[in-house]
Formats: structure tokens, sequence, C-alpha cells
């Protein structure tokens, strides 16, 4: 009986707990608008230095990383309604054959952001891979998305 009373208790913080920080004041809400996401690349170490970086497959329609990013990055609703913002870096592992391998997350506010950053980047072109002693090989980029609420 008493172990039944301790887990009603635990559920019931828990409940609670969950419930005040989702609380957001009308207006609060009203204020919040989407001034800005910018981002830019940086370096990041490869497996092995390279003799070429991997570089992204320019197109007639995106003629860079920073633009295709641009152009399909969304600022997730769900983030912009409880007021979540910050910078999202993001590494990811080009394989041999230029497509997107691992994608590890180095800094994020909250998972909504960084699942938004991976959906972008899984939707990316193929990348030209990385040479090293004119053999292809898998290397690591790094991008950094910053989302910004005002």
């Amino acid at each position: 009986m008493k172990t039944k009373k301790l887990f009603l208790l635990a559920i019931g913080i828990v409940f609670t707990s969950y419930c005040f920080s989702q609380e957001i004041s009308e207006n609060y809400l009203n204020n919040l608008s989407l001034t800005e996401y910018d981002y830019h690349l940086e370096k990041a170490e490869n497996l092995e230095k390279s003799d070429r970086r991997a570089t992204f497959s320019k197109s007639p329609k995106y003629k860079s990383l920073q633009q295709f990013i641009n152009l399909h990055i969304e600022f997730p609703d769900d983030a912009r309604l409880i007021g979540i913002s910050g910078s999202v870096i993001a590494q990811f592992e080009i394989l041999g054959d230029g497509s997107l391998g691992e994608i590890y997350f180095v800094q994020s506010p909250d998972l909504l952001l960084s699942q938004e950053v991976e959906r972008v980047l899984r939707m990316a072109p193929q990348f030209i891979p990385a040479i090293k002693n004119g053999k292809i090989v898998p290397s690591f980029e790094q991008v950094k998305i910053n989302f910004t609420l005002q």
C-alpha cells in the first residue's frame, strides 16, 4: 500500500512539473515572431586530413549548401510556440559515395531543432567525397544553424 502511494505521488509530481513547464502566457505568444535563422559552415576535422575536402554538389538549383539549407529550413512550430531558440551544431559524415552517413549533434537546445536540421541535411543532394592520396575517403563536415525568436 505504501509503495502504491509513493508511486502515485511520484506520478503526480512528474505530471505537475510537466504542466507548469508548458505554461506560456498569451502576451508572450503574441510577441513571438521569427526574425531570422542563419547558418554558416564551420570547418570540421576529417577522419583523416584529406587532400581535397568533400564539397556540396552544385546544381542549377543550388549553388551551395548554405543556399540549400536556407531554402529548406523551417522553424518548427512547436519550438516557436514554447519559445525554444538557439544554435544547433551538427557534424555529419560524408561517405565515399558522396551520401550522408551519421549525423552527430555537437550542440542543440532541443530535440525539435535537431530533428529539423537532420530533416534538411537528409534531403541534401549527394556531396563530392573527399580525396586523400588519390583515393576517395569518408570525411566529416560541420554546420551551425541559429534559430532565433524575438
